[in-house]
């Protein structure tokens, strides 16, 4: 992206009720949004060995290509029988065996 701004487009103008029979002007505001795209200028560095002949030049590497992402793993799913299994504590049975005891 070389360059990009944001400039005032059309306003909308529209109309509210309001009490008593009155109406409420409403302005809805717009913007034109303008994008230059354009590529770098590849950077390449010569670098020199150290303890070699100046004519053996290294080139640094190449810069990634646009739009190389990362695969994205797809989650395992839990297994059917644990999904709607509610865990009960020894301290919740605890306490209603309590309750039980005491009516």
């Amino acid at each position: 992206m070389r360059e990009c701004y944001a400039a005032q487009g059309p306003t909308l103008k529209r109309i509210r009720a309001a009490p008593m029979g009155r109406a409420f002007r409403i302005i809805k505001r717009t913007s034109h949004l303008t994008v230059f795209v354009g590529q770098r200028p590849e950077k390449v560095a010569v670098v020199a060995r150290v303890g070699g002949i100046d004519d053996e030049v290294v080139e640094s590497k190449q810069a990634v290509e646009p739009g190389g992402r990362k695969q994205v793993t797809a989650k395992k799913a839990a297994p059917r029988g644990a999904a709607g299994v509610k865990k009960t504590t020894k301290k919740k049975i605890a306490k209603k065996a309590s309750k039980k005891s005491n009516d």
